[in-house]
């Protein structure tokens, strides 16, 4: 059994570990967390893999982990799967892309409907996401139009059913008194200078 940390930022890792880890999940293409690999001990070829939770029982996570057999056509249809989703991520990073270039393109010619268009051809269906990204494109545009940017932390709020209430709330508090949607790090006053 190999069990392989990837923290999240907060958390330190020495330098040789996180590049270790990091080769590791490019070569068995991690796609997410947490992933368990069935791998063969003698070519380190994997056969099998679980990612996610899944839900169920035990008994059933137990089964479909014996259900992967070490065999040359499970690992080919491993490594044919991991070809196609390698596919399908490279699409969706060109779409992304494109669709991030639209975004930048509209509110640099402060045109707000096209920015709300590109939002919703990049959220994926996320509409709390396309929500908050439109107040925020709102106020970029048109920082005095307080009415259009609280509509959407409006939508946000309402898309959300109270799952994320406080942290939404403040958004809406921000923007209904003027600042921005989302709160920008505090810097550090200046240190005034002592005289000699």
């Amino acid at each position: 059994l190999v069990e392989l940390d990837y923290p999240t930022p907060k958390k330190q890792q020495a330098p040789e570990l996180k590049a270790q880890n990091a080769e590791l999940q490019k070569k068995y293409a991690i796609p997410g967390f947490p992933t368990v690999l069935l791998v063969d001990a003698k070519t380190g070829e994997a056969f099998g893999r679980s990612v996610g939770f899944g839900g169920g029982t035990v008994r059933q996570y137990l089964d479909k982990l014996a259900a992967f057999k070490n065999t040359p056509e499970a690992k080919a249809a491993l490594a044919e799967e991991d070809k196609k989703n390698e596919e399908t991520r490279a699409k969706a990073a060109a779409l992304r892309t494109a669709a991030n270039a639209k975004i930048k393109a509209a509110l640099d010619a402060k045109d707000f409907d096209a920015a709300a268009k590109a939002i919703d051809e990049t959220s994926n269906g996320n509409k709390l996401k396309a929500a908050l990204d439109k107040a925020s494109a709102s106020q970029s545009i048109d920082p005095a139009n307080k009415e259009r940017a609280l509509k959407y932390v409006d939508e946000a709020i309402a898309v959300d059913g109270g799952r994320n209430a406080q942290a939404l709330n403040s958004m809406r508090e921000r923007v209904a008194n003027g600042g921005l949607l989302r709160a920008t790090p505090a810097t550090k006053p200046a240190t005034e200078a002592k005289p000699a």
